[in-house]
């Protein structure tokens, strides 16, 4: 189903038949939009009138086709797994996963809170555009010799490690420091982990899947 319904045409005979504000917008430029309002403030700034002023439209001409910020979210989403990654594929299945998931992570956490609100959005909002990134890896796995529904389910953990990670440590939270007066040894410990655990839980899952597969 699509995300963001096309323009309707204009009517012949409509003020000399000049296209009306915002006619020319697709739901690809609305998304692509949206994403770009996301990068700079999160979702929980994202407007449509921030979205109206990035494509330079009117907010008005932006309702016809997004009424909503679901829309608008839904749209983005969209956009986001059109763009995702898919991971290399050299033959060291392991390596290349790792890198995927890396960029992975990274492709997450720079558009804040996307992907878990997209997670709440109406059914009928959607639109899955992942099919070539879950293919590829897949494809990477079954390579290495997974059959395909362990192949689904590793995909499936891998993912949701990367976006896991990315919805609770936000760039923000992952850079911050405590104020050296109130440092304690636990917490700079956890702070640590902020920056390495991604990496720790990921080379876990890997390890894991190489047990499986060896045996």
């Amino acid at each position: 189903m699509s995300t963001v319904a096309e323009p309707p045409r204009e009517r012949s005979g409509s003020r000399g038949g000049r296209p009306r504000a915002g006619s020319e917008l697709t739901g690809e430029l609305i998304g692509t939009a949206t994403l770009a309002v996301i990068r700079a403030n999160g979702t929980d700034q994202l407007t449509r009138q921030r979205v109206a002023d990035e494509l330079a439209v009117s907010a008005r001409a932006l309702y016809r086709l997004a009424p909503s910020t679901d829309h608008l979210l839904a749209a983005a989403g969209a956009q986001w797994q059109q763009q995702w990654p898919p991971p290399p594929d050299t033959g060291d299945w392991a390596a290349d996963l790792r890198l995927w998931s890396q960029t992975t992570l990274a492709h997450a956490r720079a558009y804040p809170g996307l992907p878990a609100a997209t997670q709440r959005l109406p059914i009928e909002l959607l639109e899955d555009r992942s099919e070539a990134v879950v293919t590829a890896v897949i494809g990477v796995l079954m390579r290495a010799g997974f059959d395909q529904p362990a192949a689904m389910d590793a995909f499936g953990v891998l993912s949701m490690h990367c976006l896991g990670w990315a919805a609770v440590f936000t760039p923000e939270v992952a850079s911050s420091t405590p104020d050296e007066a109130d440092a304690v040894p636990w917490l700079e410990e956890h702070l640590d982990f902020r920056q390495r655990g991604f990496l720790v839980g990921l080379d876990l899952l890997l390890a894991g899947l190489g047990a499986k597969l060896s045996a």
